[in-house]
C-alpha cells in the first residue's frame, strides 16, 4: 500500500525543490549587488567612499532582498495550487538551470570583485567587505526564516496536501471510506521523517 503513495511524496518534495530554486534567486540578487559594486570601484580608486554612500548601497541591497523574499513567498503560495505534473515540469527545468552554472557563476563574480577591490584603498576595501558581509548575513537569515515558515506550513497543511493528491490520483468519485483515515494516519506517523528528508534537501 505504501508504494501507491510514492508519487505523493515526490510531489511534496517537488514543491520544496521548487522553493529551493526560488531561494536561489536571492543569490542572484547578491550577484547583481556585486556587479553594482564593481561599477563603482573605478570611482572608488580616486576617492574614499563616504559612509552615506555605503549606507545607500546597503539600503538598496536590503530593499531588493526584501522584495525578492516577498515575491518568492507569493509565487510559492500560487504554486501549491498547481497540478502534480506542472510542479514536476517546473522543478525539472529550473533545477537544471541552477545546477548547470549558478554556483560557478557566483564564485566567479566574487573572485572578480575581490581582484578589483585590490586597487581600492585599504579602508575602502574594508568597508566594502563589511557591507557585503552584512548583506550576505541578512540574505542567509531570510533564507533560514523562509525555510522555517515553509516547514511550519507543511506541518500545518500536510493532511490537506495528502487529501488533495489522493483525490487527484484516485479520482473524485472513489470512496476511500475508512481507508482514508488509515492512509492519512500512516502518513502523519511519518511526518517527522518526511520533514527531515525535506530539510536535508536544503
Amino acid at each position: 500500500m505504501e508504494l501507491m503513495f510514492v508519487p505523493l511524496s515526490i510531489a511534496i518534495i517537488g514543491v520544496l525543490v521548487w522553493t529551493v530554486w526560488r531561494l536561489a534567486k536571492i543569490q542572484r540578487q547578491l550577484n547583481a549587488y556585486t556587479d553594482y559594486v564593481n561599477q563603482l570601484q573605478d570611482k572608488a580608486t580616486e576617492e574614499v567612499l563616504s559612509q552615506e554612500f555605503l549606507n545607500q548601497m546597503r539600503n538598496r541591497a536590503q530593499l531588493e532582498l526584501t522584495n525578492t523574499v516577498k515575491s518568492m513567498d507569493k509565487q510559492l503560495q500560487q504554486s501549491l495550487g498547481k497540478s502534480h505534473q506542472q510542479l514536476l515540469n517546473n522543478v525539472e527545468q529550473q533545477a537544471a538551470q541552477i545546477i548547470n552554472g549558478e554556483l560557478e557563476k557566483y564564485q566567479q563574480t566574487i573572485a572578480e570583485a575581490r581582484n578589483s577591490a585590490a586597487n581600492v584603498s585599504q579602508e575602502t576595501e574594508k568597508q566594502l567587505e563589511e557591507s557585503q558581509k552584512d548583506i550576505q548575513e541578512k540574505a542567509q537569515a531570510a533564507i533560514q526564516e523562509e525555510k522555517k515558515q515553509l516547514s511550519q506550513r507543511l506541518d500545518d497543511k500536510l493532511g490537506d496536501i495528502i487529501s488533495h493528491y489522493l483525490l487527484e490520483a484516485l479520482g473524485e468519485h472513489v470512496d476511500l471510506g475508512s481507508q482514508k483515515d488509515y492512509i492519512i494516519s500512516g502518513l502523519e506517523s511519518r511526518k517527522e521523517e518526511i520533514k527531515r528528508d525535506i530539510n536535508d534537501a536544503f
